[in-house]
């Protein structure tokens, strides 16, 4: 007797209406948004700096109770950071600067959450992702001149002549004293592909809270970076760091 009364309330528990109505609820959210990310850890400079870029995707979940969904999504996500890089090397007779304004990473990511819907419209989320490196680029390197010069600025062959730069301003003559001090840039757009220095592989445990308003539904995430991303440089231990925003509408499916 006492078995199937307790057979009878769990049953009862089970096909109560919100309960019910949960069960199984499938729903959709596609979403669009913004990345705050940074470059950290050991081997990342001063100059870096927080970079804006864009972030999208789809979340699709499956809720087994009203307290508890699972998600999965894919999300493109740009990362990387700002700089003020100056790198310096020597070609020949000349001294050669290279400046970067940003490093751009590319993602494509796969976000698998377990959903806590505290109530309210608010939901707290958590689990891991991963996700594979589409492009990688350095962003506006400017190259400019200076040093002491020995004579007329040489540019290569085939650049405007030899005594012009790139961009068909004729080369300054050295001072008096075979030195030139300011910077002449004359690639301040260009970008160059540097996929092969980092992982291709990305891994990152996601945390965040999303409020919902009429299927509107607002999405906050943090995003903490399990591998290091540089290659070929065991003791280079930088990594991502992003905070991601979004906005994106539930369609209940």
């Amino acid at each position: 007797m006492k078995k199937g009364i307790i057979i009878m309330a769990m049953a009862g528990l089970f096909l109560s209406p919100g309960i019910v109505e949960a069960k199984g609820r499938f729903s959709v959210t596609p979403r669009v948004g913004v990345n705050l990310s940074n470059i950290g850890g050991s081997g990342s400079l001063d100059v870096y700096s927080t970079r804006l870029g864009f972030t999208g995707g789809v979340d699709a979940e499956y809720q087994f109770t009203p307290q508890l969904g699972v998600s999965l999504g894919v999300a493109y996500s740009q990362q990387g950071c700002n700089t003020n890089e100056v790198w310096n090397k020597k070609d020949f007779d000349r001294d050669i600067s290279w400046r970067i304004k940003s490093h751009q990473l590319h993602y494509l990511k796969a976000p698998l959450l377990l959903n806590f819907h505290v109530g309210k419209g608010f939901t707290l989320k958590a689990g891991a992702e991963v996700g594979y490196l589409l492009a990688a680029r350095d962003k506006g390197p400017e190259y400019g001149y200076w040093g002491k010069w020995t004579g007329t600025i040489l540019v290569p062959t085939g650049n405007y002549g030899l005594s012009y730069y790139p961009d068909g301003n004729k080369a300054p003559e050295p001072s008096p004293d075979g030195l030139y001090g300011e910077v002449q840039e004359f690639n301040e757009k260009g970008s160059e592909d540097v996929i092969e220095t980092y992982h291709h592989f990305y891994c990152a445990i996601p945390v965040g809270l999303s409020y919902e308003y009429k299927h509107f539904v607002a999405d906050a995430r943090f995003h903490f970076n399990l591998v290091k991303i540089v290659r070929h440089s065991p003791d280079n231990l930088m990594d991502n760091r992003c905070f991601s925003i979004t906005l994106g509408y539930r369609f209940n499916l």
